[in-house]
This record gives C-alpha cells, structure tokens and sequence, in this order.
C-alpha cells in the first residue's frame, strides 16, 4: 500500500519538509513479488544508481538481492549496507585503477571490464597482486528495441565493447592468466513498457551469451541482460503485467538453461524495484497569479526532484501528485507549481488540476522512489539534500538529515598542489 497521508502529515510534523519518504514494506513486497514471477535461475539484482540510500540498499540486499554498481561509492555502500560481495558487479566507463584495485580488495563477484583497455588494465591490476581476477565484458551489440525508451547500447556509445569488436576481447580474457572471463553484460536501456519487447531482449542477449561461451569454450558463471523494467508515471502508460512477464520470460529462459545449467541469469532493475515504494514530499510556501496563471512556490523542485521539471527529457509531462489532507475547498483549479530556484526551468507542474491550494499547504509526488535527489542538481543554488525518512514496521526513522541551510561556511586553508600526495595507484604499487 501506497504512504498514506496520515502517514506523511506525521512525519511532516516532525521532519520540515522538502524530504522523501520509502515504505520499506512496500520494498520487501515488491522484491518477493518480481522473485515469484521469474523463473528458476534467474537472479534480481538491484541497480544502486536509481536510489543509493543505504536504507534502500540494506533493505533490498536483506531480501537477497544482489548489487549492480558504477562507482566506488557505491561499492561501498551496497558493502556497508550489507550486501553479498559475491553479489556485486562493478560496472562503469571510467573506473580508475584505484577503484580496481578496490573492487579487488573486496572480493566483489566481478568487474565488469567496458572497453579493451579496462581488461588490460584489470590484468595489469591483478598480475601485480598475483592473482586471478574474475571479469565480465560489457557489450554494444548489434541489436537494438525501438520499444525502449532511454537507449544506452545497440548505438553508438561508450558503454560496452561493441560486439563487431568483441573477438579481441574474448581472446585476451581467455589466454591472460591473470583474469578470468565469468560473464557478459548488455543493458540497451530502461524505462520498457512492452513485454514483448523485454522477452525479445533477453533472447537476444542469451543468444549472444550462447556465442560467447561457444568462443570461450567453457560456461559462463552469470549471463547479466540488463532488465530495464519500467513503471507508468504519466498519463496513457501502463505498467508491466507481472503475470505475462513471468510467462514469457520463463519461455525466453528455459531453452538457454537447458544448454547452459550452470549459468545464471542475472536481471538487473532499479526504478522497477524502488519508485512506487517512494514519495517526495514538498510545502507551499506562496500562491501568486501572473498573468492569468496561479502559481503554487513550493520549498522542494527540481533541485531535489529533476525527473518532475523533465530533466533528462524531451517534452516534460506532469507527474503524478496529489495535495495532502482534507482541502479547505473542493474546488479544482490549474495550478503552476514551481519550486525555490531562481530559474524558469523549476517548474514541476504545468497547470496541474488540484484543489485551490494555499500557504501551508502540502503536496506528494508519488512513485518517486528512484532517481531522486542524487540524480538531480541538489548543489545548485545551495538549498543541499533533502532528509530521507525510512517508514518501517516500527515507525518512521530518519535515515538521512537534510543538509543545513545555515551551516557555518570553514575557513579554507590554500596550499601548493605539489604538496598533495596523490592517491596511490594499485597497478604500480
């Protein structure tokens, strides 16, 4: 069940808001349902870059999830949170020789190597350490879905080997003793409507999977095939029936894991596991009319909340929202809503039709679970992060402190960069 609105006027009493709220039990539910819908073999693992709170993660990795990650802060974070290190990919186009050698230290079940100088590199990393590092190579392949919305592979870009240069590759991961190629990678992108379309992908990706193992001459540990999952957030879309999915990725699996019983199916999701169990939760500070529109200057935006102003987006449409509590007035209005920055693109809502609000007022932005404030400009303007509450089975927690408003500025202490001491590299340590 969705956070109520008692629920948020409680902890709007307690915690000032802009702030986000996650229903841990509406995390767990929706984790076990998507497990009951896959078939045997398949494994969920949960992309840190959609909401890398660590309750989240904690949260999702206490289920069983595993963690897909593209930084070495979130490396550290899916491990502090508690995950499985022999549950955590390392994925990412630029991953430095520290952050290698980092995954390295963790024992993390494998890098993902993006290019062929990141496998060299990786091989380099582990020859100096003496040990055999286990890798996945990402692919570009050649196949591509017009059903997905925001594309990262199948075209041109940096992400990925692209498969018409893969033998190289697979020919160096085999014959270099110091890595050991346990897995491929193909994300062609996120926000997939169409079953049919995900079940089309994941052959693909599985045939492909078939070819590189028959290359290799030996099984692949995991076949990662991205997800990509996606949830209606506007008007006219639909969300995915779990029902059908279930179906038909069981029909797209089963053949593959007749041939290849040892390998895994890793499908990797982010807003599809998080986004509905989370709200953004933002006050009105003023009403004003310009100009024939009624505008609602509310104290959270853009700032915290990108995906709401359309960031990232070619047309921004309005996201699903509604006002907390009883109105004083039922009477619906259009309204602009806009939040606290001083630039015209803050604008949340385009003539949204709620009841006339006023100072005081509270609005919730639903299924804003994922992609949140650490995918939005929380530096611009200075207003900072918002606090993030956690909704358990004992109560609400506070998970993470807004950033002060009012925090005393340290005076900096300027030295000669020649001074520093740069961190040091692992592959010539």
């Amino acid at each position: 069940m969705p956070l109520t609105d008692d629920q948020l006027t409680a902890i709007a009493a307690r915690v000032p808001t802009p702030f986000f709220a996650y229903d841990q039990q509406g995390l767990r539910d929706r984790f076990h349902s998507l497990k009951r819908h896959l078939p045997e073999g398949a494994d969920v693992y949960y992309s840190l870059k959609s909401n890398p709170c660590k309750a989240v993660v904690a949260t999702l990795a206490a289920q069983g999830a595993g963690c897909e990650v593209c930084s070495r802060a979130e490396l550290e974070t899916a491990v502090t949170a508690g995950g499985n290190r022999r549950r955590i990919i390392f994925v990412g186009p630029a991953k430095s020789a520290a952050d290698i050698g980092r995954a390295m230290d963790l024992g993390i079940k494998a890098i993902i190597a993006e290019s062929l100088d990141e496998l060299r590199l990786i091989a380099e990393i582990a020859s100096a350490r003496n040990i055999v590092q286990p890798v996945g190579l990402r692919i570009n392949p050649e196949f591509r879905s017009a059903a997905v919305r925001i594309k990262m592979t199948g075209i041109a870009s940096q992400f990925g080997i692209d498969e018409a240069e893969l033998r190289p590759a697979l020919d160096f991961a085999a014959s270099d003793p110091h890595v050991v190629p346990v897995g491929i990678h193909v994300y062609l992108g996120s926000r997939i409507l169409d079953e049919e379309a995900i079940f089309d992908n994941t052959r693909n990706i599985l045939g492909l999977a078939d070819r590189v193992a028959a290359h290799l001459g030996r099984p692949l540990s995991f076949v990662d095939v991205g997800g990509g999952f996606g949830l209606a957030y506007f008007d006219k879309e639909r969300d995915l029936d779990p029902d059908v999915l279930g179906r038909g990725l069981a029909d797209a699996v089963a053949g593959f894991r007749r041939k290849h019983r040892r390998t895994r199916v890793v499908i990797e999701l982010g807003r599809y596991l998080v986004a509905e169990a989370g709200v953004m939760v933002a006050s009105v500070r003023y009403v004003k009319h310009s100009k024939g529109r009624r505008f609602a200057i509310c104290d959270g935006g853009s700032n915290i909340f990108a995906a709401a102003a359309g960031y990232g987006s070619a047309f921004r449409k309005n996201w699903r929202l509604r006002r907390i509590g009883t109105a004083p007035s039922q009477e619906v209005v259009p309204h602009m809503l806009t939040g606290p920055l001083c630039t015209p693109s803050d604008t949340i809502g385009d003539q949204v039709p709620l009841p006339a609000l006023a100072a005081g007022d509270r609005i919730c932005f639903e299924r804003a679970g994922a992609y949140g404030p650490s995918a939005s400009p929380t530096g611009f303007l200075s207003f900072g992060h918002p606090a993030e509450v956690m909704v358990t089975d004992q109560g609400p927690v506070l998970v993470r402190h807004a950033d002060p408003v009012d925090r005393e500025i340290p005076q900096q202490t300027w030295e000669p960069l020649m001074a520093q001491q740069p961190e040091k590299d692992p592959a010539h340590a």
